[in-house]
């Protein structure tokens, strides 16, 4: 991210602006603490020691980038949302439709969401809001008062091998 700014010092000039970053880690390769790939005999390997590290310089890296966007803008509002959770290498198997394996979708639907947000919206944010209820929050928040903050969002997913069927994570029991 800091190459970012420096190809694109005027990035936050403007003020006003939506700003999309993605940041592929903690997808492999894999990294430790202090942000440094790992060695190449480990460096592909996704288990739960080299996951925390990886995690470890994500939380680092939006620290970093935190403080870049707050210092020049303190009233910004900041969402940082993960697109899936973990995986082991341990835990690779969904199972079926008659039969899913309920560690690995809860794993995979247990997704990072954190905001920063003005004072005026701090009081919505809670940690069952999920992803797509902190979008509805955020829009709230900068005046759309027709979004309804209580409507739920659904997760859905199908199982690969099987006939195409959409299953809603919802109705599952965990």
């Amino acid at each position: 991210y800091k190459d970012i700014f420096k190809k694109n010092t005027n990035i936050l000039d403007a003020g006003g602006n939506f700003t999309f970053i993605h940041h592929i880690s903690p997808h492999r390769p894999m990294r430790n603490k202090n942000c440094e790939i790992l060695n190449n005999d480990e460096k592909m390997i996704f288990s739960y020691k080299n996951y925390k590290s990886s995690v470890q310089c994500v939380f680092k890296r939006i620290k970093e980038f935190n403080e870049i966007i707050l210092n020049k803008y303190p009233n910004s509002i900041i969402v940082i949302q993960g697109d899936h959770g973990p995986t082991f290498e341990d835990n690779k198997n969904m199972g079926s439709s008659k039969m899913p394996n309920m560690k690995y979708i809860n794993d995979r639907i247990n997704i990072f969401n954190a905001a920063y947000l003005p004072e005026k919206c701090k009081n919505d944010f809670n940690e069952s809001l999920g992803t797509v209820g902190t979008i509805r929050l955020i829009l709230h928040c900068i005046g759309d008062k027709k979004i309804d903050l209580d409507e739920k969002s659904k997760t859905f997913m199908f199982f690969p091998f099987e006939k195409p069927s959409i299953i809603n994570i919802n109705s599952l029991k965990f």
